[in-house]
């Protein structure tokens, strides 16, 4: 039985339709849910309304098998109230959409965040008297790793560190590390709590116990690399290796120290050693109190 040229035709295309079909949705199915599966809603009972977003991303990312990522956030306000009860939640998948890790954490807005979108941000908005709370998870494996309760506080540092090309090559990458300090209030006294890590883990906290009045600013938080201050504006992040070139006298070229400059014009210096913070460095002035957990 001869075929036409045009059943041919036909059945060729409808060939061709399904493959890309398949690849599509095997290959890249993150640009399809980026494109087609935003969904909202609201509703209303007189001045009381919840709004439910979810959308999906597709960062540009490092981890191994890819990284889709379906966030739903759902608020819930009401008229006459002060704020807004919302919880935030994060669902990971990889290219193929098996589940890899999820979280739900109170607050009204979410978004990536760092140099290479390594974190989510989740944004609690203040209420009644209490104060926001910024609070970081890791998009590698979802774990919660930072808080804060003032926005842009996260310092994004970038630390060279020596590494070897196949070919035997010697050169310098970079080391990306975190560190963010934050004040908890307290009837008695303050506690400023540093806290420093990867995108993975939390690597170590340092707290620091002082009287009510003093806490340390937004502006009080130095980078000392090489022994040159770095920037000191909240929110930014430092590539040393580039900003201050490489110590090569020292032990390690990840080394650094954090300095902790008080509202009473007190500083503290928290030294990072062999990516750690080096307790018996710290030298703890006259009405301070330092733990290292």
């Amino acid at each position: 039985m001869r075929v036409s040229k045009q059943r041919l035709t036909l059945i060729f295309g409808i060939a061709i339709g399904l493959a890309t079909g398949y690849l599509l949705f095997k290959v890249a199915p993150a640009e399809l849910l980026e494109t087609h599966s935003k969904r909202s809603s609201i509703e209303f009972w007189g001045d009381h309304y919840i709004t439910d977003n979810t959308r999906f991303y597709f960062p540009y990312n490092y981890i191994p098998g890819g990284l889709v990522l379906r966030e739903r956030i759902r608020v819930d306000r009401r008229g006459g109230v002060e704020g807004a009860d919302g919880t935030v939640t994060l669902d990971a998948f990889d290219w193929h959409m098996k589940p890899l890790w999820s979280f739900h954490e109170p607050g009204e807005k979410g978004t990536m965040y760092g140099l290479s979108d390594r974190l989510y941000k989740v944004t609690k908005t203040g209420c009644c008297d209490a104060p926001g709370k910024y609070t970081y998870f890791s998009l590698v494996n979802g774990k919660k790793l930072y808080w804060s309760n003032h926005d842009e506080s996260l310092i994004e540092v970038e630390l060279p560190v020596p590494r070897y090309h196949s070919t035997g090559n010697f050169y310098y990458g970079s080391l990306t590390r975190y560190v963010l300090v934050a004040t908890s209030i307290g009837l008695n006294g303050n506690t400023v709590v540093i806290q420093y890590g990867s995108d993975k883990e939390l690597i170590r906290t340092a707290n620091i116990e002082t009287y009510r009045d003093n806490f340390v600013p937004d502006d009080g938080v130095t980078i000392i690399y090489n022994g040159k201050q770095l920037s000191n504006t909240p929110g930014r992040a430092i590539e040393t290796s580039r900003a201050e070139g490489i110590d090569k006298n020292s032990k390690s070229t990840s080394d650094f120290v954090i300095s902790l400059r008080f509202k009473d014009g007190t500083e503290l210096k928290i030294p990072v050693e062999n990516d750690d913070i080096n307790a018996k460095g710290v030298k703890v002035p006259s009405k301070f109190k330092v733990a290292i957990n």
